[in-house]
C-alpha cells in the first residue's frame, strides 16, 4: 500500500526465488478495507502481509489429518515471529481471521481448496 521503494501493488511473494511478483496495480486503503470485512480502524495499515499454504506440498509426507494440523501450527508460529519481529523495527503488527475469504482468494488467485 504505502511502503517506501516498492510501487502500490499486490505482491505475490516468490519463496522459491525469494522475490515480490506485481499480482495487480494500484492497490488502495478501499482495497485494503474490502480485504478485511470493511474494519474501517485497518484504513490507514501501510502494508497488508496475507498467508496462504498449499497443502499439497505438505500432504507427501502427512498422508492423514496431520497434514492440515501442521500447516496450522506453522501458520501460527509466523505469524507470532511476523509480529515480533514488525514490533522490533517499531512497526505496528495487527493479526485478523476477519478478512472476506472469497474476494481475497480470487484477488490472490488461489483456489480456496489447495490453497
Amino acid at each position: 500500500m504505502k511502503v517506501g521503494g516498492l510501487p502500490r501493488g499486490l505482491y505475490h511473494y516468490a519463496a522459491d526465488n525469494h522475490r515480490l511478483e506485481l499480482l495487480s496495480r494500484n492497490a488502495t486503503s478501499r482495497d485494503l478495507m474490502a480485504f478485511l470485512g470493511n474494519q474501517w480502524w485497518y484504513r490507514p495499515a501501510a502494508a497488508l502481509m496475507l498467508m496462504t499454504a498449499v497443502f499439497p506440498r505438505n500432504q507427501w509426507k502427512y498422508r492423514d489429518s496431520a497434514a492440515y494440523r501442521t500447516v496450522m501450527l506453522d501458520a501460527g508460529h509466523v505469524c507470532q515471529t511476523f509480529c515480533l519481529v514488525a514490533t522490533w523495527l517499531g512497526l505496528a503488527p495487527f493479526c485478523t481471521m476477519a478478512f472476506d475469504q472469497i474476494l481475497v482468494e480470487r484477488k490472490l488467485r488461489v483456489d480456496g481448496v489447495k490453497e
